[in-house]
């Protein structure tokens, strides 16, 4: 395969126990599907100046999340601007015209399944076992969370599966998306390796 070829040590073991994959990999696909199918449905509900006002609290909640799994410890100066921060954002959403109790719960849903996603994944770069290259944990990260949106859409939305609305594809757009996608993803990956509040910071 194209990883073993341009990964140091593709040949050799991935370095990946059972106990890491099911415990640490494999929910953190399962809830990448999971933040995608949240995230999507908010769409249906929301405009995206509403759905942006939400994600304001991003930050907050992943600091919340890395609070519970013990990967930072709780300040009272950070605590006070986060929950500042979070209020504002909640009160502008409230006060918007387009709010809708429906999406906003899809959208707070995607956030907060994104936000335990990236605490597994710095819980994993910070154990002894996860000397492996970003590509690498890709290559175990998408299939699960690839196959339970497929799955999802599926059941959900069977009428987008028609042939007709498949040849309206274009293949660019599809080319487009997956680049943008890899890219976030591997940056995702660097920047967890520092400190996964950066990365919500900046994004």
């Amino acid at each position: 395969m194209l990883y073993r070829r341009i990964l140091p040590g593709g040949d050799e073991g991935s370095g990946v126990t059972k106990q890491a994959y099911s415990t640490t990999i494999l929910p953190a696909a399962l809830l990448l599907g999971l933040s995608i199918i949240f995230g999507n449905k908010a769409f249906l509900y929301l405009n995206v100046p509403s759905i942006q006002m939400i994600k304001t609290s991003s930050p907050a909640v992943v600091l919340f999340v890395s609070w519970l799994f013990k990967l930072s410890r709780p300040g009272i100066r950070v605590l006070v601007r986060f929950a500042l921060l979070v209020i504002g954002g909640t009160i502008t959403s409230a006060g918007d015209a387009h709010f809708n109790i429906v999406g906003a719960t899809y959208q707070v849903s995607a956030i907060f399944t994104h936000a335990v996603r990236l605490n597994l994944i710095q819980l994993f770069v910070k154990s002894s076992e996860s000397q492996m290259h970003p590509l690498r944990f890709l290559h175990y990260l998408t299939p699960p969370g690839a196959l339970l949106t497929g799955l999802a859409a599926y059941v959900f939305e069977p009428s987008a599966f028609s042939v007709h609305n498949l040849v309206k594809v274009r293949v660019y757009h599809l080319i487009l998306n997956a680049a943008l996608a890899f890219t976030v993803n591997i940056s995702m990956f660097f920047l967890v390796c520092v400190q996964i509040l950066v990365l919500k910071t900046v994004g």
